[in-house]
């Protein structure tokens, strides 16, 4: 199945088991209630981000498997209790496991930029001034941006499955990156196509709470500005139409990202195996 029959199959199973939409609402709800925990600061914030820490691993393996349940059938919040015990300590560990790769992904970044930075004053050093040196400052800029590009996105590409692989195909914590890994390596376009697909949809929740946080900036520094703005005058009144739209359009929107993410790796995976067994 490919990234847009997935997606369809997606929208079909989530019609015909709406109860996902519950399982979804109370993992969005732990991301809203650390928002709102902003404004105190302190330690309110750092209990919210324990709290969610905490929860998100319980809540997101039970709504994953809520979604594999509902792609063979039906599903109940009941699937949400004992996928969520179950896979617990698991999805815990690998999440802390994830966050050590993005933080030695930006050690790298950092290293690299270095190096890019040394080596580039060094190059322009030897080319002297003039065209030349225009010339190497552009590629020396256009290689930059795609090397920082790289480090960030392709661990995010590759692993984007690790907590399905938990759910669905029982690995442990490690073993789950290496299957994310794989599956990825083996369907390599089809992957770009889905994760396309995914974040096209991600920006229907994405580009209107910008716009209800920050307005209309037309440049970078109006960016910022509204943003201090925003810090400055955040109280719980405030934030609440921000939060109340993100808990519903985000509930909406990821309760199709989850199944949609659920179908597509599932029927990869069958017919990876049926064509092995065959």
């Amino acid at each position: 199945m490919g990234a847009i029959s997935a997606l369809a199959a997606a929208a079909g199973t989530l019609r015909r088991n709406p109860i996902i939409f519950a399982g979804v609402f109370v993992l969005s709800a732990i991301g809203s209630v650390t928002t709102i925990g902003q404004v105190w600061g302190g330690f309110v914030v750092l209990g919210a981000g324990l709290v969610a820490l905490l929860l998100s691993p319980f809540l997101t393996g039970g709504v994953l498997g809520m979604a594999e349940e509902a792609t063979a059938g039906g599903t109940s919040l009941a699937t949400l209790l004992s996928e969520g015990s179950a896979n617990y300590l698991t999805l815990l560990l690998a999440s802390i496991i994830r966050l050590l790769i993005f933080a030695l992904a930006g050690i790298l970044w950092a290293i690299g930029s270095f190096v890019l930075v040394l080596g580039g004053g060094v190059a322009l050093g030897g080319i002297g001034s003039g065209a030349g040196m225009g010339a190497a400052l552009g590629i020396g800029v256009v290689v930059a941006v795609v090397l920082s590009l790289l480090v960030f996105f392709l661990p995010i590409y590759f692993i984007q499955f690790y907590d399905v692989a938990i759910v669905i195909s029982d690995t442990g914590a490690w073993g789950a990156f290496k299957r994310s890994f794989g599956f990825v390596r083996r369907h390599l376009l089809s992957t770009l196509g889905y994760t396309i697909l995914a974040q096209a949809i991600n920006l229907l929740v994405l580009i209107p709470t910008f716009w209800l946080t920050y307005g209309a900036p037309l440049s970078l520094a109006e960016v910022q500005t509204a943003a201090q703005r925003m810090a400055g005058a955040s109280t719980v009144e405030t934030l609440i139409p921000l939060v109340a739209y993100s808990l519903i359009a985000g509930t909406l929107v990821s309760s199709l990202l989850v199944t949609y993410r659920v179908t597509y790796y599932t029927s990869l995976t069958n017919e990876g195996t049926e064509q092995a067994t065959t």
